[in-house]
């Protein structure tokens, strides 16, 4: 299924993650650095709003 000729347009594997496409598997091989996940908020908001309470 996955392992079609469709593999160029999933994304890009991280270094922190191993994927088995033809066992729909993926495996957490490292703690990932903050840099390389991606991050849809500012964080230093966060921090800011949880220690206003």
């Amino acid at each position: 299924a996955a392992a079609g000729g469709h593999q160029e347009v999933l994304p890009k594997v991280p270094g922190y993650l191993e994927v088995e496409i033809d066992k729909l598997q993926a495996r957490l091989v490292r703690r990932p650095k903050r840099a390389e996940v991606p991050v849809t908020c500012e964080v230093q908001l966060v921090v800011e709003y949880y220690a206003a309470r």
